[in-house]
């Protein structure tokens, strides 16, 4: 038997140990063995990974799960889950599940090739699971799991680690499934489908099958299989169900969605009694957040249950957070109605929010987990009232994206929404450390730094472009620590945001930290790296007219020539007058090129893309959402603040968000302007921006990056002359007079925790 890799990578010692028990074994056997072997959805996302896989060429399929725990390390077994003792990686496991669920992806996969491939729609192959447990003996087992006979036949314990023992069992395992030896596949089909599985995963298989006339598709394919893969934080942030509040914070593209749906699928499969609630703010995201919960619920299923079970979407609601009579169930709307309320059908959505909060002394609790994305959209009293309508122990988890609050500046923390009990002072939700004491316990707030979406040059640019770092006026808004730039994924390789440095006008550079660059473009062994230039382009016109056209000529290109799916390609943009009748003049260019185009409005077809579609979207539908091209059209709007109250800085938050939709590449269009200047400034300085420092008093606001006790004074510009806070009461909100503060183009909102009242600085207080 040829074992792959021959000597095993990885410094797990019970894994190699069986490895090497195996390999002297079956030396002299027929067939192949993997470590670690990962097989595939046909997207490229990861199934399930295995610890061993042996493919016998007479005996059949076997993946063995492999645990190294000790005996007293497993505190009870349950079923299929193991009741688990410090120090071990988690509470509970399920090691025998996992071994199955493995064998069934390897043997689906394995099938799925030989049908599209071999012609084998029938294959017939026999398989099977184990789990060893090499460090525990037979008499320690016996002894304390001697009511569990049923599993002894499926494990390998320490005194089966021998050649003769490892045989028998393999032989046993598989004997009592093996079918007619007559109908087993040829030798010349076994050879093609051990070299299939040779490969490891798909993408190394992909990345040979390259050729000038797909290069492009098969980029696509390879950044798609590598983000993927989650990385060891994000899978235990997929995994856990903390007992209460949890936030996530970070950037844009750091797989906030993807957790939080694989999250809600986990939940929804182990618990399918809970009445569980997925809501955001943007209609766009139906399609994509029901497909990941989808494919997330169908991945913990068995191979045979996948055609005919789905989530009950009773139970497991996927709804927007407003909803009404005509558009459908929504959060807002479900929980108005259960309190006996009429919902109101329009408004301000937080006017709204407020008034139910009013209205319902006694909300009733509805849910057991209610998990909302987009929290950077939604106001304080949506929280708060998501929270009231849930039942003990009030898991509520949300998550927000760092500077795309196009439509806030304000990121409230935990004090200002939940407040704190009357009686004992203490915060009603506290995000401080974790939910258990023991290691590895769930944590009641992340941090998110790694981007696996965008490539990090046009990451870079977006954040230069929102904050203004390289603005000739100066700096917008930005992080003024060290500490705050790592936790969006940089350092600071010199200077510093010190005053002396400020008046000085001294120099900061900051670099992506290399543990946060994680997009294939950005590897300097990236073997398709001459496919991806440019990865932004500039292009400034004239008119809006020359712009439009040149777009759909582009989109031509990209579909005829360089090798694109229209539904792989995007136009969205910094928006400004008239922004939906310049969407559709592009789409009807289009279809004079016999393009067909997907105009994303609340009043068209639902979803935010369509097979052989181009999709235009306004920025507040194109958001949370991405695509491979992104043409962020207008962007000379970035320099000028707009009607109802979209201020300088609401337009730097579009432009990121603009950018930051992009997997690959992003062309940015418009009209001459300063900020076109800011980005030819970023693509010459990339890797590397160095921009004159700042601080707290050089600008007017400040980006609250977590829970320290700072103000949070983003987005508003405070009086010079009031230095004194006054602080009233929550309840006392609704008779605040805010005639001045509109005058000044100030926006009072519950969320933005500082208002002016009668020219004085006001805290928001519970």
């Amino acid at each position: 038997m040829k074992f792959t890799p021959a000597t095993p990578y990885s410094n797990n010692r019970a894994e190699n140990e069986i490895w090497q028990c195996l390999k002297i074994a079956l030396e002299q056997e027929p067939g192949k063995a993997y470590l670690g072997y990962q097989p595939r959805h046909d997207n490229g996302s990861l199934k399930k990974e295995s610890d061993v896989l042996l493919m016998h060429d007479e005996w059949g399929i076997c993946v063995i799960e492999v645990k190294g725990c000790s005996l007293e390390q497993i505190a009870e077994i349950d079923g299929d889950v193991w009741q688990m003792r410090q120090p071990w990686y988690s509470p509970t496991m399920q090691p025998l599940q996992q071994a199955k669920s493995a064998m069934y992806a390897i043997v689906g996969e394995i099938k799925e090739y030989a049908k599209r491939e071999l012609n084998r729609p029938y294959l017939n192959l026999t398989s099977n699971h184990l789990l060893a447990l090499p460090f525990i003996s037979e008499t320690e087992w016996s002894t304390k799991f001697s009511n569990l006979p049923a599993l002894r036949g499926a494990i390998l314990l320490k005194e089966d680690l021998t050649p003769e023992r490892i045989r028998h069992k393999l032989f046993d395992s598989l004997h009592s499934k093996r079918k007619d030896k007559k109908h087993l596949p040829s030798r010349s089909v076994q050879e093609k489908l051990w070299e299939f599985c040779k490969r490891d995963s798909v993408r190394e298989n992909v990345a040979k099958a390259s050729t000038e006339q797909d290069s492009i598709a098969t980029l696509m394919r390879e950044i798609q299989y590598k983000s993927m893969v989650l990385d060891k934080l994000q899978e235990k942030i997929a995994t856990e169900v903390p007992p209460g509040a949890q936030r996530l914070r970070g950037l844009a593209g750091t797989g906030k969605t993807l957790l939080l749906a694989k999250r809600v699928a986990k939940m929804h499969y182990e618990h399918p009694d809970w009445d569980l609630v997925f809501t955001f703010f943007t209609k766009s995201l139906y399609q994509q957040t029901l497909e990941l919960i989808n494919f997330a619920y169908q991945d913990l299923l068995e191979e045979s249950d996948r055609e005919t079970e789905s989530p009950n979407w009773n139970k497991l609601k996927v709804i927007h957070s407003w909803g009404g009579e005509k558009v459908g169930e929504g959060f807002y709307f479900n929980l108005a109605k259960a309190c006996g309320v009429k919902p109101a059908s329009s408004g301000d959505f937080e006017s709204v929010c407020n008034k139910l909060e009013i209205q319902v002394k006694n909300i009733p609790q509805l849910y057991d987990a209610v998990i909302i994305d987009e929290g950077q959209d939604l106001p304080p009293s949506f929280y708060r009232l998501a929270y009231s309508s849930l039942r003990e122990p009030k898991r509520l988890y949300w998550a927000y994206d760092e500077a795309q609050g196009v439509g806030s500046l304000v990121i409230p923390k935990p004090e200002t929404i939940f407040g704190r009990d009357e009686k004992t002072g203490s915060l009603l939700v506290n995000l401080q450390g974790n939910y258990s004491k023991e290691e590895g316990g769930a944590r009641k707030s992340h941090v998110m730094s790694k981007c696996y979406r965008t490539p990090s040059l046009l990451l870079m640019t977006a954040h230069a472009v929102n904050m203004g770092l390289f603005r000739q006026e100066g700096v917008l808004q930005g992080v003024t620590t060290k500490n705050d730039w790592q936790k969006l994924g940089y350092e600071v390789t010199s200077g510093d945001f010190s005053q002396t440095s400020v008046k000085e006008q001294k120099l900061v550079t900051i670099i992506r930290s290399p543990d946060n660059i994680c997009h294939e473009f950005d590897r300097l062994d990236f073997q398709l790296q001459h496919i991806a230039d440019p990865i932004l382009d500039l292009k400034t016109f004239e008119c809006d007219r020359t712009e439009q056209e040149w777009i759909a000529q582009e989109i031509a290109k990209d579909i005829n020539i360089r090798g694109f799916a229209p539904e792989d390609l995007l136009i969205t943009g910094v928006f400004g007058e008239e922004d939906f009748y310049f969407l559709q003049n592009i789409k009807q260019l289009l279809i004079n090129k016999g393009i067909q185009a997907h105009h994303v409005t609340p009043y068209g077809e639902k979803g935010f893309r369509k097979p052989g579609h181009v999709t235009l979207a306004h920025i507040y539908y194109a958001k949370g959402n991405e695509s491979w091209k992104v043409y962020a059209t207008r962007f000379d709007y970035a320099d000028r603040p707009h009607r109802e109250g979209r201020t300088l800085l609401h337009k730097r938050n579009e432009a990121f968000t603009a950018i930051s939709r992009s997997k690959a590449w992003c062309v940015v269009t418009g009209k001459e302007s300063p900020v076109f200047e800011e980005l030819r400034t970023c693509k010459q300085q990339y890797p590397e921006f160095s921009f004159k420092a700042f601080n707290n008093k050089t600008i007017s606001l400040q980006r609250v990056t977590d829970d320290d006790g700072e103000l949070a004074t983003e987005g508003i510009k405070l009086p010079t002359n009031q230095k004194k806070l006054k602080v009233i009461k929550k309840k006392n909100l609704m008779s605040i007079k805010t005639s001045r503060s509109r005058k000044n183009n100030i926006r009072p909102k519950i969320k933005d925790k500082i208002i002016i009242q009668n020219n004085k600085s006001v805290i928001i207080s519970d």
